[in-house]
């Protein structure tokens, strides 16, 4: 119980938090394109990279994270040789009622994933819309850009995101979920995006080769990747240094309670040598002015 139903609370409650998470950072660029099509009911993003989007693209990893994420590691390495410990469950009982007080998934917890959603929906977003509203020519071919160009850009930058987003969440990296992130979900990402390209009709088709012939989709990605990653491994470091000091003035604390209980038994002990526990707890008593 300590430890496996640790492990499987924290995964089904992180997996269902991620899941409004990358659903509200897909769904935010739909209703902020509402304001500039003049709500005539134009979707920003194709009909099946919408439906891969949850299918396909932000899956595997996911599901990669939900089967093997470890938030503690209860053995250790001690002379090249694998131990348990065996003080967890002794030592350690707070880790079972962290998961009967369901601290990680708690409202708090919802509205914090669900308005990081939003937030970085917007920022994506706009991003991308700051980079196209006055950019005539793509590169030097003389190229222009159309909305299909600031719709794959977008989408790629939404998936990017998202999955960067999950992988500064995992804890614990199994060569599993580092295969479910390059091979599944880039991997075939990549792919749809020529196979599009070549099928002509759809309404990418032709479009894809223009996209990476042109440094803007590249520095987007790295832009709205950064910004994101920034902010998040700062809010995490914070996070860090917070239970790093928590940790340190635990230890702190029960060290001196340890050297008071021991100064007390060493002061006391031949006082109390050979006295019955009512001797004892009547020169306790005595000592204290307790009646």
């Amino acid at each position: 119980m300590l430890v496996h139903g640790r492990w499987s609370y924290f995964r089904v409650s992180q997996m269902i938090l991620y899941f409004f998470y990358k659903n509200m950072i897909f769904t935010i660029p739909h209703f902020l394109f509402g304001f500039f099509c003049c709500f005539s009911g134009q979707t920003i993003f194709d009909d099946w990279y919408i439906s891969l989007y949850n299918l396909l693209f932000t899956c595997f990893p996911l599901v990669a994270r939900s089967i093997f994420e470890k938030d503690v590691y209860y053995k250790t390495y001690i002379q090249e040789r694998l131990y348990e410990l065996k003080t967890v469950k002794k030592n350690y009982p707070f880790l079972y009622s962290q998961t009967a007080k369901a601290n990680n998934f708690d409202d708090e917890s919802f509205f914090y994933f669900f308005f990081r959603g939003i937030f970085h929906g917007v920022l994506v977003f706009f991003i991308n819309y700051a980079v196209f509203i006055e950019l005539p020519i793509l590169n030097i071919k003389g190229y222009s850009d159309d909305f299909w160009i600031f719709s794959l850009i977008l989408f790629t930058s939404v998936v990017l995101v998202a999955n960067l987003q999950l992988a500064i969440m995992i804890r614990y990296w199994f060569f599993l979920t580092v295969a479910a992130f390059l091979i599944p979900t880039f991997g075939i990402y990549i792919s749809y995006l020529w196979i599009s390209e070549n099928i002509i009709q759809f309404p990418m088709a032709f479009t894809v080769s223009m996209l990476f012939d042109t440094h803007l989709f590249f520095f987007i990605l790295f832009l709205a990747g950064g910004m994101v990653f920034m902010g998040e491994f700062y809010l995490n470091v914070k996070k860090m240094e917070t239970e790093v000091l928590m940790k340190y003035f635990k230890e702190l604390i029960v060290e001196n309670k340890q050297k008071i209980i021991q100064s007390i038994h060493d002061k006391y002990e031949e006082k109390f040598k050979n006295k019955t526990k009512t001797q004892i707890l009547k020169m306790v008593k005595e000592s204290f002015g307790f009646e």
